[in-house]
């Protein structure tokens, strides 16, 4: 089993294996670009990574952390947590104080 962790100002997604429940050989697993950093990390009913990436959006990987897709708000949106309901993802827009939906992408 892996942990997801945001690291936030780094702009990255670190993967932290667990052996016997103790983290072993830490490292990044996504490098982002733009915008602040991640924030919120969730996992699609498939395994695959959903990443909060305040200013950009919804990242969406697939199982070797290749983008599927962006889901991007408007600029003065700020994307931080997120949770996966059947196809859809929901997450929160701390700027404006609303929760956003969108289908997710196959």
């Amino acid at each position: 089993p892996w942990l997801y962790v945001a690291m936030t100002r780094g702009n990255a997604v670190w993967r932290v294996p667990l052996y016997q429940g103790d983290p072993v050989k830490v490292g990044i697993a996504i490098q982002l670009s733009g915008g602040i950093g991640p924030d919120g990390i969730t996992q699609d009913a498939a395994g695959r990574l959903l990443v909060a990436h305040l200013q950009i959006g919804i990242w969406h990987f697939d199982a070797r952390n290749r983008p599927l897709a962006l889901y991007e708000l408007p600029e003065e949106s700020y994307t931080t947590n997120l949770v996966v309901r059947e196809n859809a993802v929901f997450v929160t827009d701390s700027v404006a104080g609303r929760i956003v939906t969108a289908q997710l992408v196959d």
